[in-house]
């Protein structure tokens, strides 16, 4: 397989398709606290319309379902969507498609946008504009995720020495322009990050790094060596456990 191959069969913005139910048990969800926060500052009523842009299997539109909102949510990923369609199934006020959200053409429009560590993989001059152009006017986009924080110590310092060995990522995400873009259609309104942590025992701290696109997408011996060489550490090391520190880092933009 060359690397033109390797690279359309690896791609990361497809990866989080091939294990919808580990991706949906073992991934985190995001803080009540930040969902509070962005029902408040986008002033959402009951009759509101949400958007969830990559919504995957549903974790970061179920808050919004729960509170009665009317919810659409699209995904790529064939299998993440079917998913999310069963499980979600009884809810009325939720449906999911099977879309790729730059050539979507939604007729209707929205009161908000969620997208929860999703965004990052479209291309910013196509996704901010789509975003602007499917909200109602003063609707808001609201852009949030998770990230590792203090990586520099204790296992995340020591397993490093297993990625520089094994590592070698195919596909980045588009980052560096998404200012430029993003300030044409919209105007930062609010953001706030959330601290918290979670343990994990060792097989699920592999289950969780198995729905990272970056992990997903190494070559196949790549992957098992550096999970192997990871597994090893923790059980020899860490007592087969692993405190993972995290911030929810929430920004909602106005549409100007």
């Amino acid at each position: 397989m060359n690397n033109e191959t390797a690279q359309r069969k690896h791609s990361p913005k497809k990866t989080f398709n091939n294990d919808p139910a580990l991706y949906n048990q073992i991934r985190p969800a995001y803080p009540e606290a930040l969902v509070e926060d962005v029902v408040e500052i986008c002033g959402l009523k009951h009759t509101s319309r949400i958007l969830d842009v990559g919504c995957g299997t549903g974790q970061a539109s179920k808050p919004f379902i729960e509170k009665g909102y009317k919810l659409t949510g699209i995904d790529l990923g064939e299998d993440m969507i079917a998913y999310a369609q069963t499980k979600f199934r009884e809810q009325q006020n939720a449906e999911f498609i099977r879309a790729e959200f730059e050539k979507w053409n939604g007729k209707e429009k929205f009161d908000l946008i969620i997208s929860a560590t999703a965004f990052h993989w479209i291309d910013p001059e196509i996704g901010y504009k789509k975003a602007a152009s499917l909200l109602k006017n003063n609707g808001y986009l609201a852009i949030y995720s998770n990230r590792h924080i203090n990586k520099e110590r204790g296992f995340f310092k020591e397993s490093q020495a297993v990625y520089n060995k094994y590592y070698s990522p195919i596909a980045k995400e588009y980052r560096n322009s998404a200012n430029l873009y993003r300030e044409k259609y919209f105007k930062l309104a609010y953001e706030r990050n959330y601290q918290w942590n979670i343990e994990y025992q060792a097989k699920e701290y592999l289950d969780l790094l198995n729905t990272y696109s970056d992990h997903i997408s190494l070559p196949d011996q790549n992957r098992i060596l550096l999970f192997e060489g990871i597994e090893k550490l923790i059980q020899e090391r860490y007592e087969g456990r692993v405190l993972k520190e995290y911030e929810s880092v929430l920004k909602i933009l106005e549409k100007v």
